[in-house]
């Protein structure tokens, strides 16, 4: 009697739990169900504002190439009439006209590549190292000037190697412009190439607080911005 008891509670306890478990299995799906929507939900809606994000910077870029554009235009006019400058002024629209073109042709990458820069071939063509940081420091001087700052390129001849110049201007001239930011009021900053057996080497070396350990592997991730 006392087992037969027994049994039938421990059965009760087993239908219990069993139900308990169902119900609670029941709770968990509909919750994950709810999450998965809600996910769902958020996604579209981060796709569509990724999407108004591109088309709005699309049309900035393209709204930009019209003032550079005619800003490259009047230097290479100007340029034309070679007599009415000096070495100096010719220089300095030979500066102008080659910051301009540089310009346009990083606008035409983002409205050629839609925004998706991850998988955009690069286009290289022969590029003489030397030439391109000569500009860039000669660009960037009159920046510096700001500060009081001399930038020194050191070169031991030319360099002409197969890359992308656009994108490699780009690169020197961010570097060049965060030293400068970072760097202190009549410092010295230091724009060296150097020619290796197996590669080449370009120093920018300033004066300023350097980049912490823990940072250098996010300087070329595009979503991630390090401070000071």
């Amino acid at each position: 009697m006392v087992g037969a008891i027994l049994f039938g509670l421990m059965l009760l306890v087993i239908v219990w739990l069993v139900v308990k478990n169902a119900k609670q299995a029941k709770i968990a799906e509909k919750e994950s169900l709810d999450y998965s929507k809600q996910l769902e939900k958020t996604m579209f809606s981060l796709e569509n504002r990724n999407k108004d994000y591109a088309k709005m910077m699309k049309i900035m870029a393209h709204d930009l190439k019209n003032p550079i554009g005619g800003m490259v235009g009047i230097a290479n006019l100007l340029l034309n009439e070679e007599s009415r400058f000096t070495d100096e002024d010719k220089e300095m629209l030979q500066l102008i006209e080659s910051s301009g073109s540089n310009s346009i042709e990083m606008i035409n990458q983002l409205l050629n590549s839609g925004l998706a820069i991850e998988n955009e071939i690069l286009k290289k063509e022969s590029i003489d190292l030397q030439q391109l940081l000569r500009q860039c420091t000669d660009l960037l001087q009159y920046k510096a000037d700001e500060k009081k700052q001399k930038i020194v390129f050191i070169s031991n001849g030319p360099i002409v190697i197969p890359i992308s110049r656009e994108k490699i201007w780009r690169v020197f001239n961010n570097l060049i412009v965060n030293a400068i930011k970072f760097s202190a009021v009549k410092t010295e900053i230091l724009v060296v190439l150097d020619r290796k057996p197996n590669a080449v080497g370009v120093k920018i070396i300033d004066q300023g607080i350097g980049v912490p350990d823990n940072d250098k592997q996010k300087i070329f991730e595009i979503s991630v911005i390090c401070g000071k």
